[in-house]
């Protein structure tokens, strides 16, 4: 895969995340006084599209790519490499349970709901802060340029 095609699958599903995300956290973020069963049910579709993204988007990075490529380009970051994909593992893990604590929201619980805004929130900043590092790997393996002599 060339980097070009790399460069620019990777912004296009960064992209779509970030969408997403904020369309997430504006439900995180405006919690309603009354009508909570409106406004749960709202959470929970976006949520599912949320979680369906995210988890495809790992998924793709991992199988078909560009971790395998930055591997294979520059060896020597391998670990870091596998530390994303044991993030990976973790992040999807959050995800499943952010999604059954969000499935089982009722409006007589206005501090489940509460704590499910606030896992929102955590959870959106952990995702944010792996991509940073994911696109700092990208950059890294494909314009470094290390021992060459001109």
């Amino acid at each position: 895969m060339s980097v070009d095609v790399i460069a620019k699958r990777l912004s296009k599903e960064h992209f779509e995340l970030e969408v997403l995300m904020k369309r997430l956290l504006e439900c995180a973020d405006v919690m309603p006084r009354t009508n909570h069963a409106a406004w749960i049910e709202e959470c929970r579709s976006v949520y599912a599209a949320f979680r369906d993204h995210v988890l495809k988007h790992m998924a793709l990075e991992e199988v078909d790519g560009y971790l395998s490529v930055v591997v294979e380009k520059r060896p020597g970051l391998s670990c870091e490499v596998e530390r994303l994909q044991r993030e990976h593992q973790s992040l999807s893990h959050l995800i499943d349970s952010l999604s059954d604590a969000i499935v089982a929201l009722t409006p007589e619980e206005p501090l489940r709901i509460r704590d499910c805004c606030h896992r929102i929130r955590d959870l959106i900043a952990y995702i944010r802060h792996h991509e940073q590092d994911e696109n700092m790997l990208v950059l890294s393996a494909f314009t470094d340029e290390i021992g060459t002599k001109d």
